[in-house]
């Protein structure tokens, strides 16, 4: 062992370094080494684990938010079907609603009509009856007006009966 430490003297001194102080800078290097491990890389791999650990949460939490945003959406759209059902629903309804309400105004008009017609038929029948009646008196009272002339006496009760009734007969044929 005491050739290899002549052997690095001898490079030492052919490079020119001088073995006491190659110690001293590796004592100070190793030194320096401690103290920026203790003081810069200590606290430096601290801040990147924390930073670290904040990345993995934020990835976990943006996966949670991006499920709930999916889950959201199903709800929204689950919602929103349910809306249009119901709505569906509503306009079926009002639909049949005024289908029935439109029907029943058409028959309750066509009932009024209808009522109104037969008062018109009734009140046409009466009236044409009250003008043949009328006619048949003034018809008559022209027979017997006419039958007294020719005659030239006065009828009595018995003749205008008897004579009305055969014009009436007479008519109505």
């Amino acid at each position: 062992m005491g050739e290899i430490i002549t052997q690095m003297m001898e490079v030492f001194s052919k490079f020119g370094v001088n073995p006491s102080n190659l110690a001293i800078s590796l004592v100070n290097f190793v030194l320096v080494l401690i103290i920026l491990q203790k003081f810069a890389f200590g606290p430096l791999m601290e801040v990147l684990e924390e930073r670290k650990k904040i990345i993995a949460d934020s990835i976990k939490n943006a996966a949670e938010v991006e499920t709930q945003l999916k889950n959201a959406n199903e709800e929204k759209r689950r919602i929103i079907d349910v809306a249009n059902k119901k709505a569906a629903e509503i306009v079926e309804s009002a639909k049949s609603a005024a289908s029935t309400v439109k029907d029943g105004i058409i028959n309750e008009a066509n009932s009024e009509a209808a009522n109104i017609k037969s008062k018109a038929n009734e009140a046409s029948t009466q009236e044409r009856n009250k003008m043949l009646k009328d006619a048949k008196a003034e018809l008559a009272n022209l027979v017997m007006g006419v039958t007294e002339n020719v005659i030239g006496r006065t009828l009595t009760v018995d003749d205008q009966t008897r004579i009305n009734e055969e014009a009436s007969k007479e008519l109505a044929a």
